[in-house]
């Protein structure tokens, strides 16, 4: 899928060149909070991603804070980013509140943003990656038929690789998915969750061994 494609410009250029670049003394940069799984369920905690995108340079350090819009003085929780592009922050919505993330970059750059309206009922979704492979564990809150006759599946560049049915009447599930659905390759394995009518109700992208992706130093041949 179109959406799944990352496309960036690199400019390459000769450093004894009269015609060389200059990096951007100031960036303009936007934030977003994306929950995981994409649901945000009132009274369970819900891990966020904040992620940084720019047409320049992002800043080296940022960080930010989580605010009740009814108490704002007194941040609900408080993150720093992983590196320049992304950071996380864990929180439990409370019904009736509103929340936002307010972001600083390092030269006093701040932008605000509002964190989705919270729910009564849904999927939540926690995955976690690790050596022996995908842990995914769902959790059904204030659901008819519970987690009854719910999907799980598992593509990866589009190919189905994981599937699995709930045919129980629970309200939770976990299950670890192997490495070798990969066959050996590394990638992102896009985890999707549809209730029993088969719609679309929370999913997650994660990569499968994500530590082997810890490259220092580019080889450019």
């Amino acid at each position: 899928n179109e959406d799944f494609q990352i496309v960036k410009t690199i400019p390459v250029y000769n450093p004894s060149s009269t015609k060389t670049l200059e990096i951007a003394k100031s960036t303009d940069w936007s934030a977003k909070a994306f929950p995981e799984g994409r649901t945000f369920i009132n009274g369970v905690p819900t891990k966020f991603a904040v992620r940084l995108s720019s047409n320049t340079s992002l800043p080296e350090n940022w960080s930010g804070k989580v605010i009740d819009t009814l108490n704002p003085s007194v941040p609900v929780t408080t993150f720093t980013s992983f590196d320049k592009n992304v950071a996380s922050f864990t929180i439990t919505p409370a019904l009736g509140k509103k929340y936002q993330a307010i972001i600083q970059d390092n030269a006093g750059k701040k932008q605000t943003i509002d964190l989705p309206e919270d729910v009564n009922s849904g999927v939540s979704l926690q995955v976690s990656s690790s050596k022996d492979g995908i842990k995914y564990s769902l959790k059904g809150i204030n659901l008819k038929q519970q987690l009854q006759n719910y999907k799980i599946v598992g593509t990866i560049n589009n190919h189905l690789a994981y599937r699995a049915n709930i045919n129980q009447l629970i309200n939770e599930a976990s299950s670890l998915i192997p490495t070798k659905i990969s066959n050996g390759a590394n990638g992102i394995l896009q985890l999707a969750i549809f209730d029993e009518q088969d719609n679309l109700v929370a999913q997650r992208l994660c990569f499968i061994k994500p530590n082997n992706l810890k490259i220092e130093k580019a080889d450019i041949i």
